[in-house]
């Protein structure tokens, strides 16, 4: 069998050579971003479970009870992280060739930044909320498929039961996605002929988790109720967090000023979460930046 002769293209008037294919950037960005998620999600489950259900329980982060079963899950927590993880790097990309493809991602302007994080944030928080409510739903009970966790939530909540927390969360996106873009590039560069990427992304995503920490508490919290009840509006979550912070219904006597704020602290996991976060970037960023570095340079055949 004679195989046929692949397309070609003429040069001048005798040259002839082969057509080359050409790469698609967006499925090359895709594909980084499906890498980043996967290592994401299997490296932090255990982490991740062991943050909501201390918050969810009201009790300490390092409390056996918050990490036993670490992989529960975990099917869930790969197609959310998968997403989520590999999601905001995907859309991050994709905004800063698409509206910005004169610029430099690296020496881009602060409205470029701005406009980057707050597009990329607000989306990744519309599309992946139901994902979350589902898999916070699966942690939350004995339930270990990502199929069955919806369907319960279907059954006694339709569909307010996958919408419940989205403007939370589209808040807390948004404003996590504008401190860690205009954040991270000038600190990358901060050192003339220094490259500083990675503690540059670690000190931004850290500093955008501290100041969207109250929208993730109260985020967690619509969460962490059933699926058949309508979930508490965010002003009361705030005001119990605060009534909660003056008194030690435990002990029976006020707080003091310093007791306020380790309580605060606490309930908002500054501290537990601001590292996890941090370090989920970072290595998310990185692991995103070196997959499609690698990818772009595989030569086309």
């Amino acid at each position: 069998m004679v195989r046929a002769a692949p397309p070609c293209e003429k040069q001048g008037t005798d040259a002839v050579v082969p057509r080359k294919r050409v790469k698609s950037e967006t499925a090359l960005v895709f594909t980084a971003g499906l890498v980043s998620g996967v290592v994401q999600a299997v490296i932090f489950n255990p982490y991740d479970k062991a943050l909501y259900l201390s918050v969810t329980a009201h009790r300490p982060f390092l409390r056996w009870e918050n990490f036993s079963r670490p992989f529960h899950g975990l099917a869930q927590a790969v197609v959310q992280r998968v997403a989520s993880g590999g999601l905001y790097f995907v859309l991050q990309r994709e905004i800063q060739h698409k509206l910005f493809s004169e610029s430099e991602a690296d020496h881009s302007s602060n409205l470029e930044n701005f406009s980057v994080g707050a597009l990329a944030g607000a989306l990744n928080g519309v599309l992946l909320n139901p994902m979350s409510a589902a898999r916070y739903h699966a942690w939350g009970t004995d339930t270990t498929k990502f199929g069955v966790a919806a369907r319960e939530m279907w059954q006694h909540g339709g569909c307010r039961a996958f919408t419940k927390g989205t403007g939370t969360t589209v808040l807390r996106d948004l404003m996590f996605g504008i401190i860690y873009e205009t954040a991270r590039h000038p600190l990358a560069h901060c050192v003339p002929g220094v490259d500083l990427s990675l503690p540059a992304n670690l000190v931004a995503a850290g500093s955008a988790t501290l100041f969207s920490s109250p929208l993730n508490y109260i985020r967690l919290r619509q969460y962490g109720h059933h699926p058949a009840m309508p979930h508490p509006r965010a002003l009361d979550i705030v005001r119990d967090l605060l009534e909660d912070s003056l008194y030690d219904h435990e002990r029976g006597q006020t707080r003091t000023a310093f007791q306020r704020l380790s309580h605060m602290q606490d309930r908002l996991r500054i501290g537990w979460a601001t590292a996890r976060v941090a370090v989920g970037m970072m290595v998310g960023q990185a692991i995103f930046d070196l997959t499609l570095e690698r990818l772009e340079a595989v030569p086309v055949v």
